[in-house]
């Protein structure tokens, strides 16, 4: 009957052998013959020896992953806000610009997905809050007229393209050399055009 009394607890998910350390949380019940006295809850103490990026200062592949798909949603925010401007501002002479910059967003987010993938990670399917923020801009130009539509995306486009310049130094290097060389050249020719098309409408 004492041995049954004395038996060790086998209920817990440790595996056969294996113990707590001392600076992990005592989720299980064990035997801690000085701490007689005191609580499970008591005894719990934080996770130290976790690794984490913020130590290392070490990029993982998950948060370059995560950067890439932060430029996706940049990208199908310039996509879906360039259909609304087509739809807005009618088919004025210099719509072809507009269509050509939006292709160019499309295309860049198309690649970006495509290395997202060969990473192992699922591409963004949505522009997220960014794209709100952007579509909401451009409704609220559209009330306004033509000049004002039209420097909605030239902000838009100069948002972006500080954006890329902002995150790229943080990815690793593979990718930060796709950057720069597939996809900065080309945001930097969409926001040069975005800007001559709103010097062009002004001077009109």
């Amino acid at each position: 009957m004492d041995q049954e009394k004395q038996a060790p607890d086998t209920s817990t998910n440790l595996p056969h052998g294996s113990t707590v350390d001392q600076g992990e949380p005592a989720d299980v019940e064990r035997e801690s013959p000085r701490r007689d006295n005191e609580s499970i809850e008591g005894n719990r103490q934080p996770v130290r020896d976790a690794p984490t990026t913020l130590r290392t200062g070490e990029v993982k592949p998950l948060s370059t992953i995560d950067r890439l798909n932060d430029f996706v949603r940049g990208e199908l925010a310039g996509v879906e806000t360039y259909d609304l401007a087509l739809q807005a501002l009618g088919n004025a002479e210099w719509t072809g610009t507009l269509r050509q910059i939006r292709d160019n967003h499309e295309q860049r987010a198309n690649l970006l997905g495509e290395r997202i993938r060969a990473l192992g990670g699922v591409p963004a399917s949505s522009s997220g809050v960014w794209g709100a923020f952007v579509r909401a801009m451009q409704r609220g130009a559209d009330l306004l007229g033509r000049r004002v539509a039209l420097a909605a995306l030239e902000e838009g486009e100069e948002l972006l393209l500080k954006r890329y310049g902002r995150e790229t130094s943080e990815l690793q290097s593979g990718e930060r050399t796709f950057v720069e060389r597939e996809l900065l050249p080309q945001q930097v020719r969409t926001n040069d055009l975005a800007r001559s098309l709103e010097k062009f409408v002004k001077a009109a």
